[in-house]
């Protein structure tokens, strides 16, 4: 959906914000806030510190860093001819493309990405290929942290029941 005022968007933060873009931000928030209240109440006792430890320091760190690039992403202008060529892009890297929802020419325009709300070229590639690379490791640490953390409220729930029948 092209800007309403039609002149030439220069970066992903520029209003108007698509609706996956909002979300992709509101999302984030719960998912940090559900972390941080549920992980380390789960993890608190001194024989799971390292694991508490651990899981904080990584989804912290992971988090931060994806968070990073997609400020920088969002407020970098890709319609400028710069950037650090991606070996394997480098052929479709040399056309410019016209991208008619941020209404300018971006030098090896991959697509409009909807979720950053800005144009995926060779000026943001390799940060773009980070911040996919950086999410999906921040998905599977979730995952693995949330199935971790759900064995261990499981079998405090079956201890707590079996020592209040006794």
């Amino acid at each position: 959906m092209p800007s309403g005022s039609g002149r030439r968007r220069n970066h992903g933060f520029e209003l108007p914000w698509t609706v996956e873009q909002v979300t992709v931000f509101l999302v984030a928030v719960v998912q940090v806030v559900l972390f941080y209240v549920s992980v380390p109440n789960a993890l608190d006792e001194k024989r799971r510190e390292t694991e508490m430890f651990l899981s904080v320091a990584i989804f912290t760190m992971l988090a931060v860093l994806l968070g990073l690039l997609y400020i920088i992403i969002g407020f970098a202008d890709p319609g400028y001819d710069s950037g650090i060529e991606c070996i394997c892009m480098k052929k479709t890297q040399t056309s410019t493309r016209y991208c008619q929802i941020c209404r300018k020419n971006v030098k090896g325009l991959d697509h409009h990405c909807i979720w950053l709300n800005t144009c995926v070229g060779k000026r943001n590639y390799p940060l773009f290929f980070t911040l996919i690379t950086t999410s999906t490791l921040l998905f599977a640490a979730q995952t693995v942290i949330g199935m971790l953390t759900l064995v261990e409220w499981t079998e405090d729930l079956s201890t707590a029941n079996w020592v209040r029948r006794l």
